[in-house]
């Protein structure tokens, strides 16, 4: 059976920049943001607010117990996603 590492989650981002793996994880999920053309950038309308954004931060294992690979998600303040649907 492979040794589990500590695999803490962060709960914030404050926290998980702290750390190098978790900046990967950051990262790679803006890249791919940016390469799948996600978002567009724009103005916000006069008196409009912008919905705020926090960071999720999972640890996913293999079978054996082993870190599988570390995960990360961008969702809107407030934004309770339900298991099985897909967003």
């Amino acid at each position: 059976m492979a040794q589990v590492l500590n695999a803490e989650e962060p709960t914030t981002y404050e926290e998980a920049s702290k750390e190098q793996k978790w900046i990967q994880v950051m990262d790679a999920l803006m890249e791919a943001v940016r390469k799948n053309q996600t978002w567009d950038l724009v103005r916000l309308p006069e008196g409009k607010q912008a919905i705020g954004y926090r960071w999720v931060f999972k640890t996913k294992y293999m079978f054996d117990g082993s870190i599988d690979k570390y995960k990360t998600r961008l969702i809107a303040k407030d934004f309770k996603p339900k298991e099985g649907i897909d967003y």
